[in-house]
């Protein structure tokens, strides 16, 4: 099931949901005008009123929430809504500060541009050297760096060793406005 396409608003999330200080969402015991039929309302409330909320996504590693009128909806996403009591937009960004995405705590969670979202994310699955922008090149048996800003890439250079392409995009990372753990191993 993808994603919800929209938010629910605010006050339908304060009747589904308690947030704790942690971060965890556990499900009230929701009005029957969210069912459109007593038993399903007796069956729910029955099964999950005062549980946790969500499950962790297998493939994403983020908490996911199934609300039957709109769809799966992150759980960060609905803990920024209420703690912040405000109506988000699906074409927000909300950023794990500490890059864990697990860690609900609202003081975690942060509303970012696009842009600063990717740059406080961790290492792509895909990098073979171990150093986020640095890869080698068989062809002319070197080390090159580069760095992507605002979609462009730019070419940093290219270097005998690991270490001087490490140091060149981390410099570029500083200059940039890159996150100190941008890039950082999952």
């Amino acid at each position: 099931m993808p994603l919800a396409k929209e938010m629910p608003p605010l006050e339908y999330l304060n009747e589904c949901f308690e947030l704790r200080d942690e971060g965890l969402l556990f499900w009230r015991v929701r009005p029957l005008e969210h069912f459109s039929e007593v038993n399903g309302y007796r069956r729910c409330n029955g099964r999950f009123a005062g549980k946790e909320a969500g499950y962790i996504h297998s493939i994403t590693s983020y908490k996911r929430v199934r609300l039957p009128s709109y769809g799966l909806i992150l759980q960060h996403r609905i803990v920024y809504s209420i703690y912040h009591e405000t109506a988000l937009d699906v074409a927000l960004y909300i950023d794990h500060i500490n890059g864990n995405k697990l860690d609900n705590r609202p003081e975690n969670l942060r509303l970012v541009s696009q842009l600063e979202n990717t740059r406080n994310a961790r290492m792509s699955i895909h990098n073979k050297s171990g150093v986020n922008g640095v890869y080698w090149q068989n062809s002319r048996n070197n080390w090159r760096a580069t760095i992507k800003i605002h979609n462009k890439s730019l070419d940093l250079g290219t270097f005998h060793t690991i270490e001087e392409a490490a140091a060149a995009r981390k410099a570029a990372d500083i200059k940039y406005g890159f996150s100190e753990r941008h890039g950082e191993p999952l």
